[in-house]
C-alpha cells in the first residue's frame, strides 16, 4: 500500500508541475488573440487529462530507469570512481632571482678584497722540505706558483659571472616558462561508489598520449635542473703552508646504519605494495568502504605532458569484483600551486 500511495504522490507532484503551465500558455496566446476568445470546454477538460497521462508516463520511465540501474549493480556490486587532479608548479621565480642577485653581490664583494699574489721567492726555500713531507703521505704540497695560477683562475671566475649575469636571469625566466607548460603535481584518488565495502584492491593506471608520471625525487634526471642554472661562487684559494701530519691520516667515512637505503613494506600497512614506472603506476589498497575517497598514492608525483591530450587508463581486480573494472578517469586541474621539494637548496 505504501508503494502505491508513494507512486501515486509522485504522479500528483509531477501533475501539479505541469499543469502550471496552463496558465503562462494561456497568456502568451491571449497576446496574439482576441481578449474575448474562449477556449473549447473539450481542450480545457482535456489537457488536463494529457497532462496526467504524460506525468504518469515521466514517473514509470524514472522508476524504471532507476531500477536498471539497481539491477546492474546487484550484477556488479563493486565499482570506483578515480580522479586525477594536475597542479601547477611554483617555481619560485622571485626568490630565484633574488639568490641571483644576492649572488652578484657577494661577487662583487670578492673582487674588491681580492688577496696579492704571492712572491715566488718566500715559497722556494720551504718546496724542497715540503715535497718530502708530503710525498711520503702520497700528497702534493702547494707552491707559490700553483697558489699564484688558482688565484688567477679564481678571479677569472669571478669576473666570468659578473659578465654573464644578465644571461642567467634570462635563462631562467625561459626555463621557467617551459617547465611550467609541461610539468605539473598530479594526485590520484579513488572513491568507492559501489554497494558493498571492498579489500585487495589492485588498481593500475597507464599513462597514455606518451605522457608519463614519475616521483618527485627523480626531478633531474627529467630536466628540471633550474639550480644547474644558478653559478655558484667558487672559493678563494688557500695560500701553501705547512701540512699538519696528523691531519693527513685516512679517516673513512662510516655508515650511518639510521638512515637505511632500503624502505622495508609493512604487510599490515593500508597501501600495501606501490610502483611507479613511468608510464604506468600500480598500487595495491588493503581495504576501501563504501563512500571512502582516498589518496591513491602516498608519494608527491609529477606529470610530464608530451602531447596536450590528457587521458589515463585504469584496470582494477579485487576481493569483491566479479570482473575487471575499467572505469574512467576524470582529470581537474587546479589552479593552486604546489612548490617543489628541494628547489632552492644545497
Amino acid at each position: 500500500m505504501n508503494i502505491f500511495l508513494n507512486f501515486i504522490s509522485k504522479i500528483f507532484k509531477q501533475w501539479v508541475i505541469y499543469l502550471g503551465l496552463i496558465p503562462a500558455l494561456y497568456d502568451l496566446l491571449n497576446a496574439y488573440l482576441d481578449y474575448e476568445f474562449k477556449f473549447p470546454n473539450v481542450v480545457l477538460l482535456g489537457f488536463p487529462i494529457i497532462i496526467f497521462i504524460y506525468a504518469t508516463y515521466q514517473v514509470y520511465k524514472d522508476e524504471h530507469l532507476r531500477r536498471i540501474d539497481l539491477e546492474k549493480q546487484l550484477e556488479g556490486p563493486t565499482n570506483y570512481q578515480i580522479t586525477a587532479t594536475l597542479y601547477p608548479i611554483d617555481f619560485k621565480k622571485n626568490e630565484l632571482i633574488e639568490r641571483l642577485e644576492s649572488i652578484k653581490s657577494d661577487v662583487e664583494k670578492k673582487l674588491a678584497s681580492m688577496p696579492p699574489f704571492m712572491e715566488i721567492n718566500e715559497t722556494d726555500k720551504y718546496s724542497q722540505l715540503s715535497q718530502v713531507i708530503s710525498f711520503s703521505f702520497g700528497q702534493q704540497d702547494k707552491t707559490a706558483t700553483t697558489y699564484n695560477n688558482e688565484l688567477t683562475l679564481y678571479k677569472y671566475k669571478l669576473e666570468e659571472i659578473l659578465t654573464n649575469f644578465s644571461s642567467y636571469k634570462e635563462n631562467i625566466t625561459i626555463r621557467i616558462d617551459e617547465l611550467s607548460s609541461t610539468f605539473y603535481f598530479i594526485d590520484f584518488t579513488i572513491e568507492n561508489t559501489g554497494i558493498v565495502s571492498d579489500s585487495k584492491i589492485q588498481v593500475e593506471i597507464k599513462c597514455l598520449n606518451e605522457n608519463i608520471v614519475f616521483n618527485e625525487v627523480e626531478i633531474v634526471h627529467h630536466g628540471m635542473d633550474l639550480y644547474k642554472l644558478i653559478p655558484s661562487v667558487p672559493k678563494a684559494p688557500e695560500k701553501p703552508k705547512m701540512k699538519d701530519i696528523a691531519n693527513m691520516m685516512f679517516n673513512p667515512k662510516q655508515f650511518d646504519l639510521n638512515n637505511p637505503l632500503l624502505d622495508i613494506a609493512n604487510p599490515n600497512a593500508f597501501r600495501k605494495w606501490i610502483e611507479i614506472a613511468e608510464n604506468n603506476c600500480s598500487v595495491t589498497i588493503r581495504d576501501l568502504h563504501v563512500g571512502d575517497n582516498v589518496n591513491l598514492f602516498n608519494k608527491k608525483l609529477i606529470f610530464k605532458k608530451k602531447e596536450n591530450e590528457i587521458s589515463f587508463e585504469a584496470t582494477i581486480k579485487s576481493k569483491e569484483s566479479t570482473k575487471v573494472l575499467r572505469p574512467d578517469i576524470s582529470i581537474n586541474i587546479s589552479s593552486t600551486q604546489k612548490k617543489l621539494f628541494n628547489y632552492g637548496e644545497e
